[in-house]
């Protein structure tokens, strides 16, 4: 019999130390380990120490601290808890297999619960040092410590605040973060509490880079772009506070099926350009734009989101072959991994705007590899092919700022904007009068010349249904 003396804050009779098959269990098929490799399983389960108590020991114990999870592999447990005076809260038998013990792993907070072995029980063990050991060599792994967190912060009676932030629900689920949803107490506001993963949390140097990039973009102030409040620190991760926001991601629609309308497509991709133009002015790339980044409100406006937190550094993103940003949008200096510029934001944008007239992605492959050369070397499909109604202003965004050489796209993102802005504009008169105006001048007077085609311009841009292009500079 081996006894450990940390364990001895949470049973009152050591267990017994056995060698037993582990990953044969199971305990591999419970919810908190869906998704997790075979492989980082089978490392889980060597790293696992597999002890037994007698019907009756007591495993945890309310109020006190503790350093273990466990894994009961056989038999039964009782979990109870009491509040002031002795009063009985819930108490409930939990069959093998089960996990108790779990939030040793995220906080070293007191217990919350007694658990005693109703039955003989056989168990894995596992300390924090121990996980962390594991996460080292299988960081997929760390999907253990995001779903203990996420199920524990919808559990009544648990966790239910994060920093002053009260949490209400769950709004969303993706592979970097869960969305929640909250209340600001003092102010009675409500927000989304974004829960980024544990995987993310602990890759090196993330921490500070996640610490500057928030404050950079709480200091973002544009209607096209979600207000972030505040980040708080907790539970082995970072919450990001944002506004809560009612409406659709734009993920949903395309999932749905669903075509918007060309007037709303131009819309959203002007918005977009608005918002980009906005946070490049701000010396800021999003390097991340897809569907799941954009957010319809129920008014009708286009939010963007995730500036950079929920990627790498464009630094260290292209060290060890690793990439910032979604494949299946990455623009090829991004691709490369060249120094970046808004135009990149632009090209995924593009994309974008291909997928909402289609339906369908420009570009997919079976590997990373046939993905980034399709963006590197195979033309940009005709929408048309597709969607033979596409209207000429659209396919020719698409078209321009879908270019290879970034030096083909708009120089800018309100440049592009503003590109779509007039197109739209013309296409709402069913026909138009053009006029042409030819100057002849002697080459001495090209100053007054330019002088007052420059006011000619000046008086009509931004005039409603007129459009002035002056071709040729004149001499002198």
């Amino acid at each position: 019999m081996s006894y450990d003396g940390a364990l001895m804050k949470d049973a009152l009779t050591a267990p017994t130390m056995i060698t037993a098959p582990k990953f044969a269990e199971p305990w591999h098929g419970l919810p908190m380990f869906t998704g997790i490799p075979t492989d980082a399983l089978e490392a889980l389960g060597e790293t696992m120490d597999t002890v037994t108590f007698s019907a009756g020991t007591r495993i945890l114990t309310q109020d006190l601290p503790g350093d273990y999870m466990y894994v009961v592999t056989d038999g039964r447990v009782r979990v109870h808890a009491t509040g002031g005076m002795d009063s009985t809260h819930f108490e409930v038998i939990l069959k093998a297999p089960a996990v108790i013990g779990e939030m040793a792993l995220v906080t070293h907070e007191p217990r919350t619960a007694t658990v005693d072995a109703d039955t003989d029980v056989t168990a894995l063990r596992a300390s924090m040092q121990q996980i962390e050991a594991l996460l080292e060599h299988h960081p997929k792994a760390s999907h253990i410590l995001t779903t203990i967190v996420g199920r524990r912060l919808l559990e009544a009676n648990t966790i239910r605040k994060v920093g002053h932030y009260e949490v209400r629900g769950r709004l969303g689920k993706g592979a970097m973060a869960t969305v929640f949803e909250g209340v600001q107490a003092n102010l009675k506001r409500p927000v989304a509490l974004k829960m980024l993963s544990h995987r993310l949390a602990k890759r090196r140097g993330f921490a500070e880079h996640f610490k500057s990039e928030a404050r950079r973009i709480a200091s973002l102030d544009h209607e096209n772009i979600v207000k972030v409040y505040d980040t708080v620190q907790g539970y082995g991760t970072h919450f990001i506070v944002m506004e809560r926001m009612t409406g659709h991601g734009l993920d949903e629609v395309i999932k749905s099926k669903t075509r918007l309308d060309y007037n709303m497509i131009r819309r959203v991709v002007r918005e977009i350009c608005a918002a980009l133009a906005y946070s490049h002015s701000t010396d800021l790339l999003h390097r991340d734009i897809k569907p799941s980044n954009i957010f319809i409100t129920a008014g009708g406006k286009v939010k963007l989101l995730d500036f950079g937190i929920a990627v790498e550094t464009e630094r260290s993103a292209t060290k060890g072959g690793k990439l910032a940003g979604t494949p299946y949008y990455m623009a090829p200096e991004q691709i490369r991994g060249l120094k970046l510029d808004g135009r990149a934001d632009l090209y995924a944008t593009a994309l974008l705007a291909y997928q909402l007239v289609t339906l369908k992605l420009p570009f997919d492959a079976t590997s990373l590899e046939y993905l980034y050369r399709q963006h590197i070397h195979t033309p940009m499909p005709d929408p048309l092919d597709i969607q033979p109604d596409v209207p000429e202003d659209l396919c020719e965004f698409i078209r321009i700022n879908s270019s290879k050489r970034r030096d083909d796209r708009h120089p800018s993102c309100e440049a592009a904007g503003e590109f779509l802005a007039q197109a739209s504009t013309m296409r709402t008169f069913g026909s138009f009068d053009m006029a042409t105006v030819s100057i002849a001048y002697h080459p001495n007077r090209g100053d007054r010349v330019r002088a007052a085609l420059q006011l000619l311009d000046e008086t009509l841009t931004g005039v409603d249904g007129v459009k002035v292009e002056i071709h040729g500079e004149p001499e002198g």
